[in-house]
């Protein structure tokens, strides 16, 4: 796991407009990295006062993406999804990868 990549910002000080699609990727590394077939999802919450809301499942805009689930993208050698945050209001929303090793990976993003 690489650990998620640009545009969005590990240490959680990414700011994206409310409404617009979010690129959300990672890569394999290691033993790991020539795997293309995972089975990767995308969820989020919305944080209030530090404590997480519900847990929704994130929606890619199109045909992009198949529900929740990130793809493959064997030139960059990453996995991707947009988000689309339309609908979604201001504020500090946590999302969750799971790669179903049973870890769930989070990062924090603001929506403004």
């Amino acid at each position: 796991w690489s650990g998620i990549v640009r545009p969005i910002k590990a240490d959680g000080s990414s700011v994206f407009k409310a409404g617009s699609t979010v690129p959300v990727k990672f890569a394999l590394t290691g033993d790991s990295a020539g795997i293309s077939t995972l089975t990767a999802r995308l969820t989020y919450v919305r944080m209030n006062n530090g404590n997480p809301g519900p847990v929704n499942q994130a929606v890619g805009p199109g045909n992009a993406s198949t529900g929740n689930v990130f793809r493959y993208d064997a030139t960059s050698g990453q996995y991707q999804m947009n988000w689309s945050t339309r609908g979604l209001s201001a504020g500090i929303y946590q999302l969750r990868i799971e790669l179903g090793d049973g870890v769930v990976r989070a990062v924090n993003v603001t929506l403004r």
